[in-house]
């Protein structure tokens, strides 16, 4: 006659296969934290306006000029001697936004080089 029986595992098996989940279970536990951990650093460090500007210093440059050069930059006395003197005021924002322009250029030109 065959044995038909089924073979039941024994306690210290059952142990054994509790112990090796509970493991598993505690460093799926800290992996999660981990992470966790590293996604508030990340976002912390990207909110941070020091690191967009170490990271992109010509871009922050650029925008910091544009937004200086637009916001100083003021309606103009049609009548008067003040229309003179804020026609001269626009040109020399002009002028100097070209040079700070092409000084950027200049820059990322011989970073590009090295």
């Amino acid at each position: 006659m065959k044995d038909t029986s089924v073979k039941t595992p024994g306690i210290t098996d059952l142990e054994t296969r509790k112990k090796e989940l509970k493991k598993e279970l505690s460093d799926i536990e800290n992996d999660l934290g981990s992470a966790f951990s590293d996604l508030q650093n990340d976002i912390k460090e990207k909110a941070n306006i020091w690191y967009w500007i170490k990271k992109y210093p010509v871009s922050a440059l650029t925008t910091s000029l544009l937004i200086g050069l637009l916001a100083g930059k003021r309606k103009s006395n049609p009548s008067g001697s003040g229309a003179f003197s804020g026609e001269v005021v626009n040109e020399i924002k002009k002028v100097a936004m070209r040079k700070a322009i092409q000084a950027v250029v200049r820059q990322i030109e011989e970073g590009n080089q090295d």
